[in-house]
């Protein structure tokens, strides 16, 4: 191959390149962030909780003595 055929090969795939990311650029500015997140952050595999067992019955006071729940 010779050195212009070369040259515009790299100019052509140039050309294409920055045209698919100004086509996108909208896509990609709005989601970097989350890409910048899980490449420095990645999220483990899922696995179980071990939650704190809690009453079995409400407690025996009536709802006008406990405090609102808000």
């Amino acid at each position: 191959m010779t050195l212009k055929k070369i040259l515009s090969i790299s100019l052509g795939l140039i050309v294409a390149s920055a045209t698919m990311l100004y086509l996108n650029r909208i896509y990609i500015l709005t989601h970097i962030t989350g890409w910048q997140t899980d490449f420095k952050h990645p999220r483990e595999a899922n696995h179980p909780v071990p939650w704190l067992v809690g009453p079995t019955a409400a407690a025996a006071t009536t709802s006008a003595e406990r405090p609102p729940n808000i």
